[in-house]
């Protein structure tokens, strides 16, 4: 525990007879997704490609891999199905990060930036999937950055406004934790969040 304060159908079916029932709302946070000229994919063919793996309600945030969709799965076994599925259609090392929707609410309440006022910061959280060694929230504040907190598995850090963006912090978390990871600004996190609650058969969608 973190010190600080914190086959598509055919899985979903046999989730099911295994006693896993009932759709989970899902959030997923794909990395290096439309990132220069690298894994360049539509917002239209993510949702469709989640559509033909059987999962439901499949709604998209930004360009960047923000993924919101219904599974009768566990996390894990559509963590895999998605990231090979992303394999195939020759996206690479899209790391996708799940979390369920309720965990990810429970996160966005948690206001973990206190004392860093959004005018003068960027936030940020790197996500990742499993969780992190003791003391990850005050291993390495500084070099141009500052980690304002972590969890098990999230990390919260910030960067003044004022200053460019030199460090590759999600990286440098990921090689001194040893585990890997995606990162998103803080408010998209939210707007997920607010996504996946607010989803019905309509959604509004981006990309």
């Amino acid at each position: 525990m973190v010190a600080g304060w914190w086959s598509g159908l055919q899985l979903c079916r046999t989730a099911g007879q295994r006693g896993y029932t009932g759709a989970v709302r899902y959030c997923a946070f794909l990395r290096a997704i439309n990132v220069g000229r690298n894994n360049r994919v539509t917002m239209a063919d993510l949702r469709e490609l989640c559509d033909g793996l059987g999962f439901g309600n499949v709604g998209t945030y930004l360009q960047s891999g923000n993924l919101v969709f219904d599974a009768e799965a566990p996390a894990g076994q559509v963590t895999r199905l998605l990231e090979e599925s992303l394999t195939r259609r020759g996206l690479e090392r899209t790391y996708p990060v799940l979390r369920e929707h309720g965990e990810l609410q429970a996160l966005a309440r948690l206001r973990p930036f206190g004392g860093f006022d959004e005018a003068r910061y960027r936030r940020y959280v790197t996500l990742f999937r499993d969780p992190l060694p003791d003391g990850a929230s005050s291993f390495i504040s500084g070099r141009g950055f500052e980690v304002a907190g972590a969890r098990e598995r999230e990390v919260f850090w910030v960067v003044e406004a004022s200053q460019e963006r030199g460090v590759d912090v999600g990286g440098l978390l990921e090689r001194k934790l040893g585990a890997a990871g995606t990162t998103r600004y803080w408010h998209v996190v939210e707007a997920v969040a607010e996504l996946a609650g607010g989803l019905k058969q309509d959604p509004v969608r981006g990309g």
